[in-house]
């Protein structure tokens, strides 16, 4: 699932550049006094004179529309309706409506007895609950043994870091990490910042704490991934989110030391290099030049 959600936000980002490659392209043949689009086939002339002759036709044909229409209900009114096979009456106004009685009490009871009687999950169920499930339905199957549990190579902690719900994936693998589990976690080149950051769901506020505690326990923020780039340019690939709204994440990378802004990623570029091409991560590129100056870093490679 993480490598279909890295697909799409890489394909999103090379989709913007095409957008902004031709953009670009129209408003330098526009400079050359091109005209970009078809050539235009009416004046303001025929403009008003075909609105004054839809006016005219209008009226009439409204009045025309109403009569079919008052006729189709006469129609339908004058032939008569047999009675419902049942024997019950037609005239539904008056009926008092039906009450469903429900236990909720009964229920949940009935909820926790089921849960009492699942049985552990074993190593594959237990990393798909923590990639589908909520915190509390993915305890009820969870063992503290199991926090490095694996599946082909695939961590649990990958697992969780892909649940599409903000809130059940910050509190498992907030879980997953206080009872051990490896922030080095690989799967494919892809590590577990690439897995968070490339979801397609994000709450920044809310998995700013996450990003964090990932990065202090070992998870390395210049990981590139085949096609993927670093962990910072999937993240600048989430063209839903402004930098604005991407803050809280960019307030967790931009205070280490070790980030490199110049790693050549993915399409052969760095991310401060994207971020120069990208007219929607503006806020972004000031804040890299802002860490590259402070670090007396040269700009010139990437």
């Amino acid at each position: 699932m993480i490598v279909f959600t890295v697909l799409a936000a890489m394909s999103g980002m090379e989709r913007e550049y095409i957008r902004d490659r031709a953009l670009e392209g129209h408003e330098s043949a526009r400079k050359r006094g091109k005209t970009i689009g078809g050539a235009g086939v009416t004046d303001d002339d025929m403009l008003s004179m075909a609105l004054h002759l839809r006016d005219q036709e209008d009226e009439p044909a409204r009045h025309r529309q109403a009569a079919r229409h008052h006729h189709r209900h006469e129609e339908r009114d004058s032939i008569p309706r047999p009675p419902p096979s049942c024997g019950c009456s037609t005239n539904t106004t008056n009926r008092p409506p039906r009450r469903r009685v429900r236990d909720h009490a009964a229920t949940l009871r009935l909820v926790s007895v089921l849960r009492l009687m699942r049985p552990r999950a074993s190593g594959m169920d237990i990393v798909y609950a923590a990639q589908t499930d909520s915190l509390d339905e993915f305890l009820d199957a969870y063992d503290s043994s199991q926090a490095n549990a694996e599946v082909k190579g695939r961590s649990i902690l990958m697992g969780a870091l892909t649940n599409v719900d903000p809130s059940a994936r910050s509190a498992i693998a907030t879980r997953l990490l206080d009872d051990g589990a490896d922030a080095t976690t690989a799967n494919g080149g892809v590590n577990a910042l690439h897995a968070l950051l490339g979801s397609a769901r994000l709450a920044p506020e809310l998995e700013a704490p996450l990003l964090r505690r990932l990065l202090n326990d070992g998870a390395d923020v210049n990981a590139v991934a085949k096609g993927y780039g670093t962990p910072l340019q999937l993240l600048m690939s989430q063209f839903a989110y402004t930098d604005e709204v991407l803050a809280p994440f960019y307030d967790v990378l931009f205070v280490r030391g070790d980030l490199d802004l110049l790693m050549i990623g993915a399409f052969e570029k760095s991310a401060y290099a994207m971020a120069v091409k990208s007219k929607r991560r503006q806020g972004l590129r000031a804040r890299m030049e802002q860490y590259l100056d402070i670090h007396g870093i040269e700009k010139n490679r990437g």
